[in-house]
């Protein structure tokens, strides 16, 4: 996909994002995508052999089909966008929209268990399924309220690259946490794959902020900086000087 249709799509969720119906109607078109994580953490041969530690997921619209663009932190930067002859569009991984494949993810929602990013206590993978369903029922409910938020709705997720298996399938899922009692579901991706299945951030160890996945905004300082997300920022020039 050509830069410029990527930017396109990035800046018309950035608009659609706004909307309660078209949020609602676009992220109703899956629960989850793919991640391709041999062809996400590649980086250009110049910089070869620096390990990104962070993949950005961006949302888009194009065609009518909710997309996800994946790119990870090194290629995502001023520095990437602007070396002279190198297509940064080819270290741009474009996932669809897809639902839960019960013949993928039934044996193991069934049969195993979970844990936290970064902790070796295993816990049941009902709290990854909990998850799931909240987003699956609750979501329109928290998308009307998420609008009306000085932050409004994501328009990227941060995900650890530590926690993206290469050798596996590996798939991100929608879910809703909740962050303390009494407080409305907080938007998360749940990473899966065939080897150690549900991995779950903890809303409860607050040392844990740059080691789990996150939506942005809210932006922050070091790994959620925007100055990081370079692809969304050339995207929303693109929209201010668009005629």
């Amino acid at each position: 996909m050509q830069l410029e249709s990527i930017k396109k799509a990035i800046r018309e969720w950035g608009i659609l994002r706004q909307s309660e119906k078209a949020s609602t109607d676009f992220l109703g078109q899956g629960s989850l995508f793919h991640i391709d994580v041999k062809k996400v953490l590649k980086v250009s041969p110049r910089i070869d052999p620096i390990v990104p530690t962070y993949v950005h997921a961006y949302l888009g619209v194009h065609e009518g089909k909710l997309l996800f663009f994946l790119m990870n932190n090194i290629m995502d930067s001023e520095s990437e966008f602007s070396k002279e002859g190198e297509r940064i569009e080819d270290f741009i991984i474009v996932e669809e929209a897809k639902y839960m494949d019960q013949d993928l993810f039934g044996p193991f929602i069934t049969t195993s268990q979970s844990r936290y990013f970064n902790s070796t206590d295993a816990i049941p993978s009902n709290e990854a399924i909990t998850r799931i369903i909240h987003w699956s029922v609750l979501k329109d409910k928290w998308i009307n309220s998420a609008i009306t938020t000085p932050n409004g709705l994501f328009e990227a997720f941060v995900i650890p690259s530590t926690d993206l298996e290469k050798e596996t399938e590996v798939f991100a899922l929608f879910g809703l946490k909740k962050k303390k009692l009494y407080h409305y579901p907080e938007a998360e991706l749940i990473i899966w794959n065939e080897t150690n299945g549900f991995l779950l951030s903890n809303s409860e160890v607050e040392s844990s902020f740059d080691d789990i996945v996150r939506p942005v905004p809210p932006f922050g300082q070091g790994t959620i900086a925007p100055q990081n997300f370079h692809l969304m920022q050339v995207s929303e020039l693109s929209r201010n000087v668009a005629p």
